[in-house]
C-alpha cells in the first residue's frame, strides 16, 4: 500500500516537473562525485572561508592560509 502511494506522488511529481527526472534523480546508479573542500582563514581580517582552492580573501585580498584539518594535526602532534 505504501509502495503504490509513493509511485502515484511521484508519477504526480514527474508531472509537473517532467518524466524521468524525479526517478532517475532518486534511483541513479551513478556513484556521487564528492568535492572536498577545506578552510582558510585570513590573519588580517580574521575571517576563516570554506572553500575548494583559495589564494587570496575576498574582503582585503591579503594571501590566506589553510586551516589543517583535524587528521593533519593529529599526524603532526607528538605521540603522547
Amino acid at each position: 500500500m505504501v509502495i503504490g502511494m509513493k509511485t502515484r506522488v511521484l508519477k504526480r511529481i514527474e508531472s509537473m516537473v517532467g518524466k524521468g527526472s524525479v526517478m532517475n534523480s532518486i534511483v541513479s546508479s551513478e556513484p556521487r562525485q564528492s568535492v572536498s573542500s577545506a578552510l582558510f582563514t585570513c590573519e588580517v581580517c580574521d575571517k576563516t572561508y570554506i572553500d575548494t582552492d583559495m589564494e587570496s580573501c575576498p574582503e582585503c585580498e591579503a594571501s590566506v592560509e589553510e586551516v589543517p584539518s583535524e587528521i593533519d594535526a593529529c599526524l603532526d602532534s607528538p605521540e603522547v
